[in-house]
């Protein structure tokens, strides 16, 4: 039966959130590290894929290099990613809750 071999190969995965873990769906304080005195800011929420959004400001997808270095990492972690060679370092500082990323997005 179709049916009952497509059941066996189902996986049940427990959402366990995790404030202190980039989850998807998170608006991200960070700083990219160009050198020692060169640090910029950013904030973006982190989302499984931006599809139409992509033109957005501050959306990340997790498939994106970015994203793929910040998701499922501590808070407080420094982390790399590469693009066209180059590789940029990001410090994951904090999460925002709603209410902070939509004032952030009002500015």
């Amino acid at each position: 039966n179709g049916f009952l071999n497509a059941r066996k190969r189902v996986v049940v995965v427990e959402n366990s959130y995790n404030e202190n873990i980039v989850n998807v769906g998170d608006t991200i304080v960070a700083d990219l590290v160009f050198g020692k005195d060169d640090v910029e800011e950013m904030i973006f929420q982190l989302v499984v894929d931006c599809g139409n959004l992509a033109t957005l400001d501050n959306v990340v997808s997790v498939s994106s290099p970015l994203g793929r270095a910040v998701v499922n990492q501590p808070l407080g972690k420094e982390v790399s990613y590469m693009v066209d060679n180059t590789k940029f370092n990001v410090i994951i500082k904090s999460k925002l809750n709603l209410e902070e990323a939509n004032a952030q997005s009002r500015k």
